[in-house]
């Protein structure tokens, strides 16, 4: 059984920490965006990203919510529990050099620290870079 069925691409769901809904991204508005449902019963899609977006990330007590904007920056986006998701307004954390390919990042458990995979040069094995938040 498909959680979510619709003609659009939706992809790169995750569960946020309670198991209660799910942040992915479609392109249902002509490009991709980031958008929150509940699970298991999937209501109304809320959009979360306001200028496009994908590969989405929680924070580990589910109030924060990460994701790619197309332009490579890591947003972030304060979300309030309950039972209707109330999505914050995003701002820009910070820029990657992100290939598109997969997700390029990985926040620590508190949001403060993330770890981002970057591309140096043609051949060359990405490194790992440790961000801390100082925003």
């Amino acid at each position: 059984m498909k959680f979510i069925a619709t003609p659009f691409n939706e992809a790169a769901g995750v569960f946020s920490p309670n198991g209660q809904s799910v942040a992915y991204h479609s392109d249902a508005s002509g490009r991709s965006e980031v958008y929150f449902t509940t699970f298991p019963d999937a209501t109304e899609p809320v959009r979360i990203s306001t200028a496009g977006g994908k590969w989405p990330q929680w924070r580990q007590d589910g109030r924060e919510l990460f994701y790619l904007s197309p332009d490579d920056q890591v947003m972030a986006v304060d979300v309030t529990p309950g039972s209707s998701v109330r999505p914050g307004t995003p701002h820009a954390l910070f820029k990657i050099a992100a290939d598109g390919s997969s997700r390029p990042y990985s926040p620590a458990p508190d949001g403060e620290r993330f770890l981002v995979a970057t591309t140096v040069g043609q051949g060359d094995v990405p490194p790992l870079t440790l961000l801390v938040k100082k925003w």
